[in-house]
């Protein structure tokens, strides 16, 4: 059983040197002196309704106390890069109860996310379909495709106004808000479409950690990194595999929540909550 919808391609265009894609080292920048040379490189990467989809199709349980804290002020977050990573977590979490039929905490994270758009100077691209997705809260055909045509559009423009890194931040903050709220859904462990999913989510984790080297390193992207690599080695006890093109894993009770435990924390502490 295929558990995803289409993934999204995320093009890569960074001056890059060959040794900075080595992912198993503790800093990103690696060789201090290499030759640069323009290259590109195409990465696979989730959007972020693939997660809330498939939970809405095997969890018919909706877990609010699963999302983030929406309570943090968005005056709080002092850089592009707070903001950018916490508008990522907003509009998956938008999407999460949205799908779920639950209008209210919807609207309550599309209110939080019009104040990060803002913050970031991305409003004229976006608020016209904050305001759509705001009218289409309930029709999920409609929310799903407005709701990923804003999460591409705001990329689109960060790009174009040659702030890649903060495209690529609002990308991970999606990441990981989508994994933290996979694993608390515990009891889909027996699930086999759950087991291809959490293995998924580790072959997107090497994508983005990969992805990630391809960016000139500074303290913001380091410490990314970090939370990336310390993810991976949450991971390293989950066996993953792929067999006939679907990813598979095993993992023992111990390793699933030493891995949904390192989730929360760095969901957590990418939010503000203490």
């Amino acid at each position: 059983m295929r558990i995803l919808l289409p993934l999204t391609l995320l093009f890569v265009l960074y001056s890059c040197s060959s040794d900075t894609g080595n992912s198993t080292d503790d800093n990103i920048s690696g060789s201090d002196s290499a030759a640069l040379s323009d290259s590109a490189k195409l990465f696979v990467l989730p959007t972020p309704l693939q997660v809330a989809t498939f939970l809405q199709n095997n969890a018919q349980e909706m877990h609010s106390e699963f999302l983030a804290d929406r309570s943090i002020p968005a005056t709080d977050y002092s850089t592009d890069y707070e903001r950018a990573l916490n508008l990522g977590v907003c509009i998956t979490d938008v999407g999460y109860s949205a799908l779920y039929g639950n209008r209210q905490l919807a609207l309550d994270y599309m209110s939080r996310a019009d104040e990060l758009v803002k913050a970031l100077k991305i409003e004229a691209v976006a608020m016209p379909y904050i305001a759509r997705i705001r009218n289409n809260i309930e029709q999920r055909d409609s929310l799903s495709y407005l709701l990923l045509t804003l999460y591409n559009e705001a990329q689109n423009n960060l790009n174009a106004t040659n702030r890649e890194k903060t495209a690529f931040y609002l990308i991970s903050g999606s990441y990981i808000e989508n994994l933290a709220i996979t694993l608390q859904h515990e009891k889909l462990q027996k699930n086999r479409a759950f087991i291809q999913l959490v293995a998924q989510e580790k072959m997107w984790l090497d994508n983005l950690t990969d992805a990630l080297t391809y960016l000139d390193p500074d303290d913001e992207s380091q410490d990314l990194y970090n939370t990336f690599f310390t993810l991976q080695d949450s991971y390293k006890d989950i066996t993953v595999n792929v067999v006939n093109n679907l990813p598979f894993c095993s993992f023992t009770p111990e390793a699933f929540t030493k891995l949904k435990e390192k989730s929360l924390q760095l969901r957590n502490e990418i939010v503000g909550k203490k």
